[in-house]
């Protein structure tokens, strides 16, 4: 059985199928640029590669998103939630043999973490929009060793069916992740992801987040305090906040003088798009791997070589 980390990653990467925004471009045409993309043969270099495309993938898609009025609030809704979806497949692609998994769905994300995150304004207790959650894993054997192998559950007495089966193992992967990430909590890095399709009318938004997590101090009589039940982001090994966009907005609109880009020039984490770095604007979202996540792997490289020839059987779940 695989360990721990590679259960929830496939867990993490399984739900975004059931995710209609991101299976409806996926079907569409994004799994037939991928593959085109990364070549019958990829290599390490192909699929981090794929990062400088990851916005025409996406976009790949817009004519038909145009015809079904995506400029709706609806519409923009899944488009957020296609573009997330996009990064964390792609994310998790890039990290797979390492101690490095990237999370959308908020139910897999351990009762600490959330803790952590919650910020507080008197008695009300609020979260910023972390689309995606990154956390690189302690290099610990309750992480990176086999689970032992689960035995059948039985219902009443009678064997279920084997996808009734999967969610329950499922279930005691994500208990045991929960109950060992409050044990192991300092830790952990952690690393929160905002994921927007616009650019220009959402970039004050992580800037003032960032700010928001990486205070330690708020002034006296502000009833501002970050973090609950006693977990705090200053006591993981790392935190960081990053913004990773599209972006929709025509790219010629963007130099290191806009607002817009002055505001995300400084996250702590830094700020991605699906296109090739461009020097004081963005980063290409391949560069997000050794600027947030190196303490997740030795070389990423070789890493994605060693575990590329499993893609057809340990990773199928990422559907190439």
């Amino acid at each position: 059985m695989s360990s721990l980390i590679e259960s929830l990653r496939r867990i993490a990467v399984s739900k975004l199928f059931r995710v209609n925004a991101f299976s409806s471009g996926w079907n569409s045409s994004w799994q037939a640029m991928i593959q085109q993309s990364i070549g019958s043969q990829p290599t390490a270099n192909s699929l981090l590669n794929l990062g400088d495309n990851l916005s025409n993938v996406f976009l790949s898609t817009r004519a038909s998103a145009s015809r079904n009025s995506t400029n709706t609030q609806s519409g923009l809704s899944n488009a957020g939630t296609a573009w997330e979806s996009l990064m964390c497949w792609y994310l998790n692609l890039c990290m797979i043999g390492t101690r490095v998994v990237a999370f959308r769905s908020r139910s897999m994300i351990p009762s600490a973490f959330q803790d952590a995150l919650s910020i507080n304004y008197g008695t009300t207790v609020t979260n910023s929009e972390s689309d995606l959650v990154v956390l690189v894993f302690p290099d610990h054997q309750d992480f990176t060793n086999s689970l032992t192998p689960t035995t059948t559950f039985l219902v009443n007495g009678q064997q279920k069916n084997p996808y009734y089966q999967q969610r329950l193992i499922d279930q005691r992967c994500l208990d045991i992740f929960d109950a060992l990430s409050d044990t192991h909590f300092t830790d952990f890095s952690l690393s929160v992801i905002q994921c927007k399709t616009n650019w220009n009318d959402t970039a004050q938004v992580p800037m003032l987040w960032d700010l928001v997590y990486n205070t330690r101090t708020f002034m006296a009589g502000s009833q501002v305090t970050v973090g609950i039940n006693n977990h705090q982001l200053p006591n993981l090994r790392r935190f960081t906040y990053c913004f990773a966009t599209v972006p929709t907005n025509n790219l010629s609109q963007y130099d290191p003088t806009k607002m817009a880009v002055k505001r995300v020039a400084n996250l702590s984490g830094g700020n991605y798009w699906g296109f090739p770095t461009r020097n004081g604007v963005a980063f290409s979202v391949k560069e997000i791997f050794n600027r947030n996540f190196s303490t997740g792997f030795t070389n990423l490289r070789t890493t994605l070589t060693n575990n590329i020839p499993a893609l057809s059987t340990t990773y199928s779940y990422f559907n190439l």
